[in-house]
């Protein structure tokens, strides 16, 4: 609900787009970093940090612009002088703030006061005037030499943000989108069963999944155990008609 209460304010403002970056991670510049480090230590109380605590802060902060990257075959890379490593708990603050700086940087160019909200590297962006979506791209690679992917500017109030499409304080995916990640889930299930079940349905049958009553797509989603019989009312004709051939499960 924080989110989307949050992203119901873009709905006033008269332009609306997308941002997002290529290779955000291996890309953003040191000194980007480095301010987002300073920014997140305003979050201290001023007399909190001890001598010792600003020695151990600045190692902190040299460490995560410089550490080696330990590629997947084992090699190791040393003298990194750009990007954010993975597996930091600074890793997703230090991104985010990144991108706010990089967004409000691009915009202040061209006149523009900009209202953001960002994770990682995604980020939506709404203004009271019009932007030249081409200087933005320009821009970011002259000053920063990375590679800006921004939609169009968008006036009917709609757009994608976290993988949802935004309208107001309502979001809502593609059904489409929800099915391949129902199928090729990024996080292993112990219940396989019940998987393989939902995979078959929604990944080469996925034309079936909308002829299915709610009740029985409800009873599928619960599905705990090995026996199907009883469970889906087949229709072997009107499922041949409905997807060109049948299926057996």
């Amino acid at each position: 609900m924080g989110i989307a209460s949050s992203m119901n304010r873009f709905y006033h403002h008269n332009v609306v787009f997308n941002s997002d970056w290529k290779s955000f991670d291996q890309t953003i510049p040191t000194q980007v970093i480095s301010t987002s480090f300073h920014i997140l230590k305003e979050c201290f109380p001023v007399d909190s940090f001890s001598e010792r605590d600003e020695q151990i802060w600045d190692l902190i902060r040299l460490y995560f612009c410089t550490c080696p990257i330990i590629a997947p075959n084992g090699d190791r890379y040393s003298r990194r002088r750009k990007g954010i490593p993975s597996g930091s708990f600074f890793t997703s603050l230090v991104g985010s703030i990144s991108n706010i700086l990089l967004l409000t940087y691009l915009t202040l160019l061209q006149g523009v006061n900009s209202d953001l909200m960002v994770l990682g590297d995604d980020g939506v962006i709404g203004t009271g005037y019009p932007v030249k979506i081409s200087r933005l791209k320009l821009d970011a690679k002259k000053s920063f030499s990375m590679t800006l992917e921004i939609s169009k500017p968008i006036y009917d109030k709609e757009f994608t943000f976290l993988k949802h499409n935004w309208y107001g304080a309502r979001a809502q995916r593609p059904l489409a989108e929800t099915a391949q990640r129902l199928k090729y889930p990024e996080r292993y299930k112990d219940d396989l069963n019940r998987s393989d079940l939902i995979a078959s349905l929604y990944g080469d049958n996925f034309k079936l999944w909308s002829y299915f009553p709610n009740n029985v797509k409800r009873n599928l989603l619960r599905w705990r155990g090995d026996d199907l019989s009883g469970l889906i009312p087949w229709d072997k004709r009107a499922l041949k008609r409905a997807t060109g051939y049948t299926i057996t499960l």
